[in-house]
């Protein structure tokens, strides 16, 4: 279902819609959180960090993304943790 969400969200995403695309990814993060899906959380994690630096929330952003950088590097995955590490900069960028 989580999937299902996601796919929604990305919907709403490509047509500019980012807070509805924002609701629907922070439901399905609520749904990989609840199964206790450790891959499919950190995922959500990124496409809402995304998200938040799209709509111009950057400090929201930051935190989104330090958070889902930490599950990255507890669950050794070093695909998603570079996935991190590259939006933080692009929002920390956007900063300066």
């Amino acid at each position: 279902m989580a999937s299902v969400i996601s796919q929604q969200a990305q919907i709403y995403q490509d047509r500019g819609e980012y807070e509805q695309a924002l609701n629907l990814e922070q439901e399905g993060l609520a749904l990989e959180e609840e199964v206790g899906n450790e891959e499919g959380i950190v995922i959500s994690h990124y496409r809402i960090a995304q998200l938040l630096d799209r709509m111009e929330k950057y400090d929201e952003a930051l935190e989104q993304g330090k958070k889902g950088l930490e599950m990255a590097r507890e669950l050794e995955n070093p695909r998603r943790e570079a996935d991190f590490l590259h939006q933080l900069g692009l929002t920390l960028n956007t900063l300066v």
